[in-house]
């Protein structure tokens, strides 16, 4: 479904809702959204949905969320052989893993199954909200669940602006069992039906009735907010009645919802610009830790402005005793935002940041990606306002750690964009050894056919190391570029710098970064005449994951080829 902003789909989709709640027959009903931060969260929509799946909630405790999500898993496959499976491929959509993603074809199978076994047990219908904004993975997973799925009762239901069809040309063309709903703006009749709806008794002046209408251009949303507006101002009386002829119509509908906000007291004005910097679903918490107020007083703010329409409160939260809102309508979110002083919007972003770390405990590289964008978002407007130079360094290090975090948590689901995040993290590296280490990192997590990406990154961390007197990163690093010249088909320069590489690492205790032991049985892997040595090693280091770049015990494991299981590719 795909239309302008305002033009109803938030509508439409809450309209349907309420008819499959009046059904007979329950539905499992699953909502996900994707965020306007940057290019998308990682599969953050679908994540959603598992979590709501499972009853994860943001604040649970690892411990929990494994918990949770293995009887969603034990409820929807049949198959016991598969639920390990389906557990390993779940666990990084709601945060509860830390290994290296794998072929993104094995966990699209894995993620739709888990979902057609929810819909055998009773019909399921998937929400993906603002899909324009989603990451290219999500909106694959999507066609991928589109074109796979059949024998059960699925509904797929996407709402999306019309830059969906700039960024994926080919979305939804050709797709069995799909079609598209284009809403259109409103023709002048109908919005002058809609008005005379929302006005009931009160007749506006034929002035101002003809300039509305070309204003609105056929925008119900403008219609809407133009007559609360009138509310607001006390214009239109609860009769319905007009009480001044001098009505002003705002130019746009953002115009007109800025005008809404600012008839808002100040304190009432507050809670929402704060809320708008957490973003279109935020937490009572989340605003009183924000501006230091009571959550009472949050909950009675939020309760008055519910009433104007400005926001709603969740049926249920996601998370624990906190209050849950969105914005009545994103563009509201949007208004709010743009009306908070550039100077105030740093401090509203770190508070942001705080508050949701707190919030996460444990769990915190599940919202790496959310923090990062918050301190991103603080540094950038730091920077332009050349302010504090302490402060910006301290923003520069919070963005640096939290980049990284993101990075590690989009490993586990689109080694690609956790690419994206460790190069964002690199230039904000505070030193030449951090420099290093995200380097080496780019490194495991670049594409297997990019060897000179990963080759000029190896050599610049091994350089870095060896300036700065780390053995045991410059080790790690000729480690890596031994793997790089391998591949190459350079077989004695891998093993003359395996043989520095052991050199350098055996003046250090092997355990001081568990490298020592796993160089060795790739330096047994690399020679022809230590094969049986290599088979009696490769039960001491992991078993290589698909789609994860090199990983350590590889050249073991290509060296003596019968090592590496394989297993058939599901379908």
């Amino acid at each position: 479904m795909t239309g302008e902003p305002g033009v109803g789909k938030t509508r439409l989709m809450a309209e349907f809702r309420e008819w499959v709640d009046d059904q007979p027959e329950l539905v499992f009903w699953r909502q996900g959204r994707s965020l306007s931060y940057g290019e998308g969260i990682t599969y953050w929509a679908l994540g959603e949905m598992v979590k709501a799946q499972a009853g994860v909630l943001e604040s649970d405790t690892p411990e929990e969320v494994i918990a949770k999500l293995g009887v969603a898993v034990q409820e929807a496959a049949e198959d016991p052989s598969e639920r390990d499976w389906l557990n390993a491929s779940l666990a990084p959509l709601v945060g509860a893993s830390v290994a290296v993603a794998g072929e993104r074809e094995e966990s699209f199978t894995a993620w739709r199954r888990f979902v057609e076994g929810i819909a055998s047990q009773r019909p399921l219908i998937l929400v993906f909200e603002d899909l324009h904004w989603a990451d290219d993975a999500l909106v694959a997973f999507v066609e991928h669940l589109v074109e796979w799925s059949s024998g059960v009762p699925l509904l797929v239901l996407c709402s999306a602006r019309p830059e969906l069809y700039e960024r994926h040309p080919g979305w939804g063309g050709g797709k069995r069992n799909s079609n598209t709903i284009s809403l259109s703006p409103l023709g002048a009749d109908d919005t002058a039906r809609l008005l005379a709806a929302l006005l009931q008794k009160a007749v506006l002046p034929a002035d101002t009735q003809r300039t509305l209408l070309e204003r609105a251009g056929g925008n119900p949303l403008y219609a809407e907010e133009f007559v609360r507006m009138l509310s607001d101002r006390g214009v239109l009386t609860e009769q319905g009645e007009l009480s001044d002829d001098d009505i002003p119509v705002p130019d746009s509908v953002q115009a007109l919802i800025a005008a809404r906000l600012d008839t808002l007291p100040a304190d009432r004005k507050a809670l929402l610009h704060d809320g708008a910097v957490v973003g279109k679903v935020f937490w009572a918490g989340a605003v009183a830790s924000m501006g230091d107020r009571d959550e009472g007083f949050v909950r009675a703010g939020m309760h008055e402005l519910a009433r104007k329409e400005l926001v709603r409160s969740a049926r249920t939260s996601s998370v624990s005793d906190q209050a849950e809102y969105s914005f009545w309508h994103l563009l509201v979110r949007d208004v709010a935002y743009s009306q908070i002083p550039r100077a105030e919007r740093a401090r509203k972003h770190v508070a942001a940041a705080e508050w949701l770390e707190r919030m996460a405990g444990e769990r915190v590289t599940d919202h790496a990606e959310l923090l990062a964008y918050h301190y991103e978002q603080a540094l950038g407007l730091a920077r332009a306002a050349a302010g504090d130079a302490s402060e910006t360094s301290r923003l520069e290090a919070l963005a640096f750690r939290f980049l990284g975090l993101a990075g590690d948590r989009a490993k586990t689901l689109d080694l690609q964009k956790a690419k994206a995040y460790f190069c964002r993290a690199l230039d904000l590296a505070p030193d030449d050894l951090e420099r290093a280490r995200t380097l080496l990192t780019i490194a495991e997590v670049a594409d297997v056919g990019d060897l000179q990406r990963m080759r000029d990154a190896r050599q610049e961390a091994y350089e870095l190391f060896l300036r700065h007197g780390d053995e045991l990163g410059a080790g790690e690093a000729l480690v890596g570029m031994s793997w790089d010249a391998w591949m190459s088909g350079a077989g004695s320069e891998a093993a003359g710098m395996l043989d520095e590489a052991t050199e350098l690492l055996e003046r250090h205790p092997p355990g001081a970064r568990a490298f020592a032991r796993l160089q060795a049985a790739r330096r047994k892997g690399h020679d022809p005449r230590s094969r049986r040595g290599s088979v009696d090693l490769v039960a001491a280091v992991p078993r290589p994951r698909r789609g994860a770049g090199p990983p350590r015990a590889l050249h073991v494991c290509l060296a003596v080829p019968r090592s590496c299981s394989v297993r058939p590719r599901r379908r």
